[in-house]
This record gives structure tokens, C-alpha cells and sequence, in this order.
């Protein structure tokens, strides 16, 4: 069986190294998929160093060859083999030619670049891998299948059956139409029989009323299946979507998540409408052959031979139709994300006058989406002249034979014009069963890009006990923390025990790991090695939602939504305690704030808080925190927009907070209401003796060694 080299696009910015592999690996009959990959080896958002492909490559029983060369000799190379390109990305080298090479690229596809722009992208590094005697041979996991998306939707069965039924009784009364042309050609006229044509035209008539009535009933079922499929389904998702880990997010472009329930779209209006069209188009197919088989067989064996035709162009054509639609779709998404992404950071763009320069970034990304996107009309528009071609010629030749059979007086004049009409009908249905079919195989490309967020798994969780308590007592064991299985750890060695309303700080040096080391304690991150204990209970064994509902936090990435101040404060709670909200807010020092608004806690703001200054945002965000009446509040930066005052007024509110508070904070005055003070280090956590280091901290940038101890 000769070998393919498949395309394999990256879905996370930084994986095209993982890319590449699982393209080589499937090459050499590993049958693999990205995300099989992703499960098996933790990547980072910084993505693979040759060493550690080398690694990986080893571990699935591939030898290795890393070489340094020019791109005058790539041809020596021994392919499909991976190469460093523009220094920042891995490609796979398939092919190379005179004054080309094909590459596959996991960003953009299957492309042919020149040897001029090789020698500007490659970067003289390259990695020859070739299968050990131990590789073994990978038949590929069932993928996501879309009997996993409906399995569930209430009602799917029975409207699929009436859908099915309606469309039968439908097409039936669109057989009938050619008969009554016939007739009333071989039968009233001739006779000149009026009565039969009244009868004729009444009884027609009759079956017109039928057939639009049916048609009618059948598209309202339609329609309430595909709301119903559109609610449950994108519900569904959109659900499972936010209980993924915060790792899926962080290494994905909004763009790309959002195109990926586009894909949902697509699957829906098949499952719902072509999906029935499809098997009554193909029921209409052999039902109206047959009819023409019973007119004359020699010229339906033509006719079948030109549907073979057509049929072997289109089985031809597929995949290069189905890199198109792909290279449209990632196009789209690479626009969406810069759109989102410049939308977002407007301020930015304005304060360092790069509108014009982010705007070309835009509209070059704008032209990539549109020109892929013209490149699928174009083929759609050589079906339809290749299309337009075979069934024209098919007809030429078949009127041809259909009038040489009335000269002969085979048939009539009506029987041809019957035989014609079926003929159309059943070029046009025949037609449409191809697009539908090939739209179908279509739907493996959005099955792909779904599955994406359908197969990653959820955080698991237990169930929610309400009775179940928190004192505020929480404490890391011998915790460490990398983002990958080949980096360097982030944290390492950090031991700590906070008590039930203890108020601790948290300092040191920016880049050491402050705020990864609030989303361990927070839960969002689980720690490499180590245990979290909660009340002394390991933390999966306490439960996430459990501790959630006890714990609040303000970090540095926290956002508002769009909605009311107090909707903001009280997360959109249906039955919000006004007098508690405004208790939480003069906490946070920003009730006064927000009573100076025209609309007061009825305030509307932007989910970018365009109406508040960046220290009312944090504050309005430490309201929020308050709100929930938490065990355990962890802030990281929650002061840092606030002057000086309003810090000192914030920071002895919440000093007075019988609950365990958690602060990472670089400002003396925010580290003095604290009873403890911990430094975080590359070597550790440690504690500091609070008025010695305050008193230093006053006059050096770092304490000395003799104001720190072990924890």
C-alpha cells in the first residue's frame, strides 16, 4: 500500500512541532491525531524545542537524525522530514523538486515554495527521522462521529420520521407532473376531448394543493427540529467548553474557538435538511430510472453512463475541494481572532497610534479569508460548468434518440416529452444527491474542528454537597509546577501552611511564579507534583466546586462584564441582596463611586468597564469577590491601580475580614496589614521577619539574607 503524507493543521499557537510529528508518524503508518498526541505529552504555550521532538520522536520508536545544512542540500535529505522554518516554526518537508520544494505546513497546508523564499524561511536545521526495528504500526482512534451530537436531542426520531414521510408524499406528487404532460399531449389533444382535460387539470390541481401543503408541514418540522438541535447541541457544548482547563484557553485565539461552533452550524443544517434530502433524493433517483427504463433501457443506459461521468469527476475533485474549504476556514479564523484581538486592545492601538499598522495586519489577514474563500467559489462554479457540459451534451443525445424513435413511431410525442421531464428530474436529483454526499464527506473537516472541544476532557469533579464546610485552612506539600514535559519547573519545593483566617502576603520578584502559584492554590492549575490540602483534604478528594464556593479571588486578568454595576458585583445573580452588594462595595471603597453615577448600582458598563477608571474596575472586581462571602480570598495585584490612600483604606477593610486572605502584593503598605509576609523564590517560598524587611524594603530593593528563614 503506498504511503500518504495527511495535512495535519495545528490547533494551539505554539504546536506545530507536535504537528509535524503526527504527520511523519501517520506517514510511516502510526496512525495518530493531534490530540492523541496532546493527551500524551503536556505542550506549553511556548511549544517544542528540536531536543525535546527528539525526545518525543525516541519515546514512539523513531530514530533520529538532526543536521545543520544548506538549502542547496535538501535534496540529500531522506523524506517526509521535519525543518526549522522562519525561526519560530516546523514544517514537513514531502517533496523536492528543480526549483521547488512542497512542503506541509501544520499553519497553512499543503504549499510550494521556490528555492528564493526557501532560502529567506529555512533556517539550515533539519531532523531526518526513520522507524526503529521496534515501531510498530497504528490503526487511527474512532473519532467524534456525529451520533454523539444528536444521541441526546428529545424528539429527534420522530421528526426525522415525519420530515421523512412528508418528503415521500411530496416527491410523489412531483412524479405524477410529467404523466399529466403526457396525457393530456397523447390523449385530449389528439381527440380534442375538453372534458378529460377539465378532469385532468382539476385532478392536478388537486395533487398541486397536496403537494405545497405537504411541503409547508415538512418545513415546519424542519424548523423546529433544527431550533431544537441548535439549543441542545450548541448548549451542550458551550457547557462542556467551560469546564475545560484553563491550559485550552490560554493557548488557543479567540478566533479559532469561535469559528469552531461555526462548524457546529454547518452540522446542523445537514443534520436537519440535507441529511432527509439526501435519502429522498436518492429514493426520487432509483424511483424515476426506473420509470425511464420502462420508457426505453438503451437510452437510460446512456444517461447513466454520463451520471458515472459526473459522478467520477466530483470523486476526483474531493480533495482538493476539501484543502480549499479547510484553508477558508483557518483563514477565517486567523481574521476573527486579529479582529477580536484589535477590538479588545483599542486603548493600546490609540495610545501608540498603530491603528494603521494593526489595520493592514487586518485587512492582509481580510484578503487571505476572502481570496481562500473565492477559490471554493471558483470550483463550485467549475462543478457547475462541468456539470452543465456532460448533462448538456447527455441531452443533445438523448432528444437526438428520442425524436429517432418518433420518426420511427417507437414513441410518442408525449411519451418523449414524459421521458424528458423525468430525464430532468432525475439529472437534477441525481445531481443533488452528489452535492449532498460529497457535502457530507464535507462534514469530516467540522466534525474535526468540533471534536477539538468536544473530546478534550472536562475537569473532573465531584458532586456539589452543600453541607459540606470550609474553615479557610488550606496547605500546599512539596508542590512543583511546569507548563510542559520539557521544561524547567516554575516552582519547585514549596511548602506552606496557612490557617483558617490568617492574613498572609506574598512578594518577590516579578517572573518567579507569584500568580501561577494563586491559580494552584485557587485550583485552576493543577501542580505537577505534590499535594493542595483543604482542611487537611487533598483537594480532588475535597472537591473543586466544593472549594470554589467557599473561595474568591481577583487577579490580574480579571474581567467585567457587560451589564450593570450591580449585575457585576453579584455575578448576574437573579435575586441580587442590594443591601449586601453595597456593604461589599463600601468595603472596596468604591460605593461613593458608584452612587455618583446618574443610574447609581443600576449603572451600565461595557464587559471592557469603559466607564470606569482602572482602580474603580479593580475595586468594582473586589466587590464581586466580596459578594460571595468567601472562606478564603486570594488577590493578586488587586491594588496595584490605587493611589495611596484609597490602597490604605481598601487594605485595613478587608485586614478586618474575619476570613483567610491570601495577597501578592509588591507595595509596602499592602504587605504591612498582613501577619505574615512570604517571599517567593527560584529556590523556594520563604518567610520574612515583617518590620525588618518593611524597614529595608524602605531603603533597598531586596532584603538580606539574615531577614529570611524557611519555611
Amino acid at each position: 500500500m503506498k504511503r500518504v503524507l495527511p495535512v495535519i493543521h495545528q490547533s494551539e499557537r505554539a504546536e506545530c512541532g507536535l504537528a509535524s510529528l503526527a504527520m511523519v508518524l501517520s506517514y510511516y503508518g502510526f496512525e495518530t491525531s493531534l490530540l492523541e498526541l496532546r493527551l500524551k505529552y503536556s505542550i506549553s504555550s511556548n511549544g517544542l524545542t528540536l531536543d525535546s521532538m527528539i525526545q518525543i520522536a525516541n519515546d514512539l520508536e523513531l530514530s533520529s537524525r538532526p543536521l545543520k545544512l544548506e538549502p542547496e542540500a535538501l535534496q540529500a535529505l531522506k523524506t517526509p522530514c521535519i525543518l526549522h522554518w522562519n525561526m519560530n516554526h516546523f514544517v514537513v518537508l514531502k517533496e523536492v523538486k528543480s526549483k521547488s520544494i512542497i512542503i506541509h505546513d501544520p499553519g497553512k497546508g499543503c504549499c510550494e515554495i521556490s528555492f528564493a523564499e526557501v532560502n529567506k524561511r529555512f533556517t539550515g536545521v533539519a531532523l531526518e527521522l526513520l522507524p526503529k526495528t521496534t515501531f510498530k504500526k497504528k490503526e487511527p482512534k474512532p473519532v467524534f462521529s456525529m451520533r454523539q451530537l444528536w444521541s441526546d436531542i428529545v424528539g429527534l426520531k420522530s421528526s426525522m420520521a415525519k420530515i421523512f414521510v412528508l418528503s415521500l408524499f411530496a416527491q410523489f406528487f412531483t412524479i405524477l407532473t410529467p404523466y399529466y404532460l403526457q396525457t393530456v399531449i397523447d390523449r385530449v389533444i389528439p381527440t380534442y376531448n375538453e372534458n378529460l382535460l377539465i378532469i385532468l387539470a382539476g385532478a392536478f390541481l388537486l395533487v398541486l394543493v397536496f403537494q405545497q401543503a405537504t411541503t409547508l408541514i415538512r418545513t415546519y418540522v424542519v424548523l423546529h427540529l433544527s431550533s431544537a438541535f441548535s439549543i441542545q447541541v450548541s448548549s451542550n457544548l458551550f457547557h462542556h467548553l467551560l469546564r475545560l482547563p484553563l491550559a485550552f484557553f490560554e493557548k488557543r485565539d479567540v478566533g479559532d474557538i469561535v469559528t469552531r461552533f461555526d462548524s457546529l452550524k454547518k452540522i446542523e443544517e445537514f443534520l436537519t435538511t440535507s441529511f432527509v434530502e439526501t435519502i429522498i433524493d436518492g429514493f426520487m433517483a432509483i424511483s424515476i430510472i426506473a420509470l425511464m427504463f420502462y420508457y426505453d433501457s438503451s437510452l437510460t443506459f446512456l444517461v447513466l453512463f454520463f451520471v458515472a461521468l459526473y459522478t467520477g469527476f466530483r470523486i476526483i475533485a474531493f480533495k482538493a475541494f476539501r484543502r480549499l474549504n479547510e484553508n477558508e476556514i483557518r483563514s477565517r479564523a486567523k481574521e476573527r481572532s486579529n479582529f477580536i484581538e484589535n477590538i479588545q486592545n483599542i486603548q493600546t492601538l490609540m495610545s501608540f497610534d498603530a491603528q494603521h499598522k494593526q489595520s493592514s495586519q487586518w485587512s492582509n489577514l481580510h484578503v487571505d479569508y476572502v481570496n481562500s474563500a473565492i477559490e471554493v467559489k471558483k470550483t463550485r462554479l467549475w462543478y457547475q460548468v462541468i456539470n452543465g457540459i456532460i448533462f448538456g451534451i447527455e441531452n443533445i443525445l438523448v432528444i437526438y434518440f428520442l425524436a429517432q424513435g418518433i420518426l420511427s413511431k417507437e414513441l410518442s410525442i408525449g411519451m418523449l416529452t414524459a421521458y424528458i421531464a423525468y430525464k430532468g428530474i432525475f439529472t437534477q436529483r441525481y445531481g443533488n444527491l452528489i452535492n449532498k454526499i460529497m457535502e457530507f464527506r464535507m462534514l469530516g473537516l467540522h466534525l474535526e474542528r468540533v471534536s477539538e472541544v468536544a473530546l478534550t476532557q472536562p475537569i473532573r469533579d465531584l458532586p456539589v454537597d452543600q453541607k459540606l464546610t470550609f474553615s479557610g485552612n488550606i496547605k500546599l506539600k512539596n508542590i512543583a509546577f511546569k507548563y510542559d514535559d520539557f521544561s524547567k519547573n516554575v516552582l519547585h519545593n514549596i511548602h506552606l501552611d496557612i490557617d483558617a483566617g490568617e492574613h498572609v502576603a506574598i512578594t518577590g520578584p516579578s517572573g518567579v511564579g507569584k500568580s501561577t502559584l494563586t491559580k494552584i492554590l485557587l485550583g485552576l492549575l493543577e501542580p505537577s507534583s505534590g499535594d493542595v490540602l483543604v482542611d487537611g483534604k487533598p483537594l480532588a478528594e475535597f472537591g473543586r466546586k466544593n472549594f470554589r464556593r467557599h473561595t474568591a479571588s481577583v487577579l490580574q486578568n480579571d474581567k467585567l462584564y457587560t451589564g450593570t454595576l450591580l449585575d457585576n458585583i453579584t455575578f448576574f445573580e437573579p435575586e441580587p441582596d442590594l443591601d449586601w452588594a453595597k456593604e461589599c462595595a463600601k468595603v472596596a471603597q468604591v460605593h461613593n463611586n458608584i452612587m455618583s453615577k446618574p443610574m447609581g448600582y443600576n449603572s451600565l458598563i461595557g464587559h471592557m468597564g469603559g466607564a470606569l477608571s482602572g482602580g474603580e474596575k479593580q475595586r468594582v472586581i473586589l466587590a464581586r469577590a466580596l459578594y460571595k462571602k468567601p472562606k478564603l480570598l486570594i488577590m493578586d495585584e488587586a491594588t496595584s491601580h490605587l493611589d495611596m490612600a484609597t490602597e490604605k483604606a481598601v487594605n485595613q477593610a478587608i485586614s478586618q475580614l474575619e476570613i483567610t486572605r491570601i495577597v501578592v502584593a509588591h507595595r509596602p503598605q499592602t504587605i504591612r496589614s498582613a501577619d505574615r509576609v512570604l517571599k517567593l523564590t527560584k529556590k523556594g517560598i520563604f518567610q520574612l521577619e515583617k518590620d525588618t524587611y518593611l524597614h529595608k524594603k524602605h531603603d533597598q530593593p531586596t532584603p538580606p539574607n539574615d531577614t529570611m528563614k524557611e519555611i
